[in-house]
């Protein structure tokens, strides 16, 4: 590769890129209000690092500010170097390319500029057409349907959906581009003015060397991306049978079980009753506020993939745990005459101080009582209980 050669499509240059076509900021009269710039540097690159990760807690003043001059590759601030972030983005735009485009139409709708945006097209489209280190053959996931696009394609391609392009020059840069952000100092003052002390300045003429005219949708209307929760809830397994109770039908007996035996233990102990009326009056406003709120796309494909994570790991961890509470109540069948010998009321009071009661439970289960007084029962075996 020649290390110097102009023009260099990398994560350096395509944020320089980005912050020539954000919204203004706030005026001097704003600042002495206490507003904040909303479109700030540190602002714009976290809210870019958001588009591959999904999180918000990346960002750095300082970090980024090298990284627009290509004088940074990354850091634990800029994860542009995370192989397994960046693994992850190749993941999701081969996977699941409508959920990336989702979160960088949120970018392009909060910084992106509408009027800016043929400005930004062509300039990225100029880069990426005369860096030759990118082959005519090499492909881009810049269509909104989430195909890859070639050079060659690209080069006569005249309808471009903003936020599909961007992801699919974020996704080169991340895959093909790490570790050579370095390599685009020479691009950037080839097309920008960088004084001491000083953010630099754009001063060149990007994108006027295409002579196809080229149409840019900002923003248009998608379709819903997120399935319907049902769906995945139905998708379940079919239920486990063993000597002809299913796994639910072992764990809800045990937890049934246990129940009455620490029911009959805690009588036992004086704790304060729940105000069971207060706290159903306080669930159900919880639940109208939870009725009254319309999640955004984002929210419900997060949704939906998370019932879906929990329900898959639910199912898998069911059955073991139904499994273990079969093999505990037939070693505890087995092994009841020697490690529970029987006693009448006699024995027992001997044994016993007369103040104190004792309660024997035998099950595997974990039970919390929160009040007043606290009762933490970790039973896998056999447990005495002196009140």
């Amino acid at each position: 590769m020649n290390e110097r050669k102009v023009p260099f499509l990398c994560g350096g240059v395509f944020f320089f890129l980005l912050t020539q076509a954000t919204l203004p900021n706030g005026s001097a009269r704003d600042h002495r209000d206490g507003n904040k710039d909303e479109h700030s540097e540190p602002v714009l690159m976290t809210d870019l690092i958001y588009t591959f990760t999904g999180c918000q807690d990346y960002g750095s003043k300082k970090d980024t500010s090298k990284y627009k001059d290509c004088l940074l590759e990354g850091s634990c601030n800029l994860p542009f170097n995370d192989i397994a972030v960046c693994t992850t983005y190749d993941n999701i735009v081969t996977g699941n390319y409508r959920g990336a485009l989702s979160r960088m139409d949120e970018f392009v709708r909060w910084h992106l500029n509408p009027e800016m945006r043929e400005w930004l097209m062509k300039a990225l489209l100029e880069i990426l057409e005369n860096d030759s280190d990118i082959k005519e053959s090499d492909t881009l996931y810049i269509a909104p349907d989430g195909a890859a696009v070639s050079k060659t394609t690209i080069r006569n391609k005249c309808d471009f959906d903003l936020s599909g392009f961007l992801v699919g020059i974020l996704h080169f840069i991340l895959a093909k581009r790490r570790e050579k952000n370095y390599l685009g100092v020479l691009t950037l003052d080839s097309i920008g003015v960088k004084k001491n002390r000083k953010a630099r300045r754009y001063t060149g003429n990007l994108g006027e060397a295409l002579t196809r005219k080229i149409k840019v949708e900002f923003l248009p209307a998608r379709e819903p991306i997120a399935p319907e929760v049902v769906d995945v809830l139905n998708d379940t397994p079919t239920p486990v049978m063993v000597d002809g109770e299913t796994d639910d039908d072992v764990i809800n007996g045990a937890i049934h079980r246990t129940g009455e035996v620490l029911l009959a233990a805690l009588e036992e102990v004086k704790i304060p009753k729940p105000d069971t009326k207060a706290m159903a009056d306080s669930l159900s406003v919880v639940a109208a506020a939870a009725q009254a709120c319309t999640p955004d796309e984002k929210q419900k494909e997060n949704l939906v993939h998370g019932i879906s994570t929990i329900a898959s790991a639910f199912e898998a961890q069911k059955h073991a745990m139904a499994d273990e509470i079969r093999k505990n109540s037939h070693r505890e069948g087995s092994d009841s005459s020697s490690t529970m010998p029987d006693q009448d009321e006699e024995q027992a009071g001997e044994t016993a101080p007369e103040d104190k009661k004792t309660t024997i439970i035998q099950q595997q289960t974990n039970v919390i009582q929160n009040g007043d007084n606290n009762v933490n029962v970790t039973n896998n075996g056999t447990m005495n209980f002196n009140f």
